[in-house]
Order: structure tokens, then C-alpha cells, then sequence
């Protein structure tokens, strides 16, 4: 069984700035960086994972997510959704 091409993996990146995530391969991830370090600027994203499928980086991001939500007091999104198909009886 042969080990996958590491630069073929997915970055989970997130950028506090913009309190965005991302996900691009790590080949994508290191381009980027590069081209940023010679033209002198930055996206601000840092990378906070790396996984072997999409669905995995996303699973990372969502666990961040998670945990600023719950630091920030934040509702999860699912609770948010549950709370508005909510039927309220007077």
C-alpha cells in the first residue's frame, strides 16, 4: 500500500482576521504562501490541519468552529436551526 503524495492532502485553514476557514490542497496551501512571501503580503490564514479527504478538513473546521462559538457564547448552528423550526404553544 503505497502512502499518498503529502502535497495532495487538504489544508483546513482559518483566518482570524477575516474568521473564515478555507480548504485547499496542501500543494494550493504552499503555492499561495509562496507567492505571498515574494510579493510581500498575506492572507492571514493559518493552517490548522491537515487531512486526508475534504469531508475530514471540513470535520476540522467545524471543530473549531465549534469550540470559538461555544468561547464566544455563540450558539451552534444546528441549535440555532432547531430553535427557529421550533413550534411555540400559547
Amino acid at each position: 500500500m503505497t502512502s499518498p503524495n503529502p502535497l495532495d492532502l487538504f489544508a483546513a485553514e482559518y483566518s482570524p482576521d477575516q474568521q473564515a476557514f478555507h480548504i485547499q490542497t496542501v500543494r494550493e496551501m504552499m503555492q499561495s504562501n509562496l507567492t505571498q512571501i515574494i510579493e510581500g503580503w498575506s492572507n492571514g490564514y493559518l493552517c490548522i490541519g491537515v487531512a486526508q479527504t475534504h469531508e475530514q478538513a471540513n470535520q476540522l473546521c467545524e471543530m473549531l468552529k465549534a469550540s470559538l462559538d461555544q468561547k464566544s457564547g455563540k450558539k451552534p448552528q444546528a441549535m440555532k436551526q432547531a430553535e427557529e423550526k421550533t413550534v411555540h404553544c400559547a
